[in-house]
Protein backbone atom coordinates (compact mmCIF):
# COMPACT_ATOMS: atom_id res chain seq x y z
CA UNK A 1 0.00 0.00 0.00
CA UNK A 2 1.16 3.48 -0.98
CA UNK A 3 2.02 6.05 2.07
CA UNK A 4 -0.80 8.72 2.40
CA UNK A 5 1.53 11.28 1.04
CA UNK A 6 1.57 9.33 -1.96
CA UNK A 7 -1.99 9.04 -2.61
CA UNK A 8 -2.78 12.80 -1.56
CA UNK A 9 -0.45 13.65 -4.26
CA UNK A 10 -1.34 11.25 -6.88
CA UNK A 11 -5.21 12.63 -6.32
CA UNK A 12 -4.34 16.30 -6.37
CA UNK A 13 -2.07 15.16 -9.50
CA UNK A 14 -4.65 13.74 -11.02
CA UNK A 15 -7.57 16.58 -10.44
CA UNK A 16 -5.20 19.37 -11.41
CA UNK A 17 -4.97 17.52 -14.90
CA UNK A 18 -8.57 17.14 -15.53
CA UNK A 19 -8.88 21.08 -14.19
CA UNK A 20 -6.07 21.68 -16.42
CA UNK A 21 -8.14 19.77 -19.79
CA UNK A 22 -10.82 21.40 -18.53
CA UNK A 23 -9.61 25.12 -18.74
CA UNK A 24 -8.19 23.97 -21.88
CA UNK A 25 -11.33 22.65 -23.60
CA UNK A 26 -13.00 26.12 -22.52
CA UNK A 27 -10.98 28.15 -24.15
CA UNK A 28 -10.34 26.40 -27.38
CA UNK A 29 -13.68 24.40 -28.45
CA UNK A 30 -17.19 26.42 -27.94
CA UNK A 31 -18.75 23.83 -25.93
CA UNK A 32 -20.96 25.09 -23.01
CA UNK A 33 -19.09 27.20 -21.19
CA UNK A 34 -21.62 26.98 -18.30
CA UNK A 35 -21.29 22.74 -18.15
CA UNK A 36 -17.43 23.14 -18.03
CA UNK A 37 -17.48 25.58 -15.22
CA UNK A 38 -19.51 22.83 -13.48
CA UNK A 39 -17.31 20.52 -14.07
CA UNK A 40 -14.66 22.33 -12.72
CA UNK A 41 -16.37 22.83 -9.69
CA UNK A 42 -16.93 19.68 -8.93
CA UNK A 43 -13.45 18.51 -9.79
CA UNK A 44 -12.71 20.53 -6.58
CA UNK A 45 -15.22 18.93 -4.80
CA UNK A 46 -13.49 15.86 -5.59
CA UNK A 47 -9.99 16.73 -4.77
CA UNK A 48 -11.27 18.12 -1.39
CA UNK A 49 -13.20 15.10 -0.67
CA UNK A 50 -11.11 12.34 -1.66
CA UNK A 51 -7.82 14.61 0.39
CA UNK A 52 -10.30 14.58 3.55
CA UNK A 53 -11.19 10.43 3.48
CA UNK A 54 -7.60 9.78 2.72
CA UNK A 55 -6.73 11.90 5.87
CA UNK A 56 -9.51 10.38 8.19
CA UNK A 57 -9.82 6.64 7.79
CA UNK A 58 -12.91 4.92 9.39
CA UNK A 59 -12.35 3.26 12.46
CA UNK A 60 -12.59 -0.56 12.60
CA UNK A 61 -12.27 -1.38 8.99
CA UNK A 62 -8.80 -2.10 7.99
CA UNK A 63 -6.59 0.16 6.62
CA UNK A 64 -5.90 -2.08 3.64
CA UNK A 65 -9.21 -2.52 2.52
CA UNK A 66 -10.21 0.82 3.44
CA UNK A 67 -7.67 2.33 1.06
CA UNK A 68 -8.44 0.04 -1.75
CA UNK A 69 -12.41 1.44 -1.34
CA UNK A 70 -10.89 4.73 -1.64
CA UNK A 71 -9.09 4.08 -4.77
CA UNK A 72 -11.67 2.61 -6.58
CA UNK A 73 -14.21 5.07 -5.79
CA UNK A 74 -11.98 7.90 -6.84
CA UNK A 75 -11.14 6.00 -10.23
CA UNK A 76 -14.69 5.73 -10.55
CA UNK A 77 -15.46 9.45 -10.27
CA UNK A 78 -12.83 10.58 -12.29
CA UNK A 79 -13.40 8.33 -15.26
CA UNK A 80 -16.99 9.87 -15.08
CA UNK A 81 -15.90 13.38 -15.41
CA UNK A 82 -13.52 12.69 -18.04
CA UNK A 83 -16.42 10.87 -19.77
CA UNK A 84 -18.28 14.20 -19.14
CA UNK A 85 -15.11 16.46 -20.12
CA UNK A 86 -15.42 14.85 -23.73
CA UNK A 87 -19.06 15.09 -24.17
CA UNK A 88 -18.62 18.88 -23.68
Amino acid sequence: MASRKNLKKAVKGICGELFADSLILSSVKDADRKKIQELMARIAMIHQDFVARINNAEPGMPKKEYYSKVRADFTQQVNAVSEELLKA
